[in-house]
């Protein structure tokens, strides 16, 4: 998931606001988590305070390519929950996130004929 405008900013918080403070493990979770890590990605972006601030934690790369991989990692989000920041497990969460919604948008793109 990728925020580009002030518009879709507000909306992916006002979803937040719809999902609660902390949903239970599943769908709204997952929801919830990719939608945070969106909202931090355009905040640095679109801060200029925020260049240069290295972040609390390394992410730990992941790379999702091919279905099993993307299944395994949406399981393992799953069973991160949502970890102590700063924490390894954190660390994980962010990299498998990420790697899902590259595989994600790749196989959007695939679907709408457009790769």
């Amino acid at each position: 998931m990728t925020i580009e405008t002030a518009e879709q900013y507000e909306a992916a918080f006002e979803r937040l606001k719809e999902l609660g403070e902390s949903p239970a493990d599943g769908p709204d979770q997952d929801e919830f988590l990719a939608i945070s890590a969106a909202m931090v990605e355009y905040e640095i972006r679109n801060h200029p305070a925020l260049e240069g601030i290295e972040p609390m934690i390394e992410v730990k790369k992941a790379i999702v390519r091919c279905p099993d991989d993307h299944e395994r990692a949406i399981e393992r989000v799953a069973e991160l929950g949502t970890p102590p920041e700063g924490s390894e497990e954190e660390a994980e969460l962010i990299g498998l996130i990420e790697a899902i919604e590259k595989w994600e948008a790749r196989h959007d793109e695939d679907d709408d004929g457009l790769a």
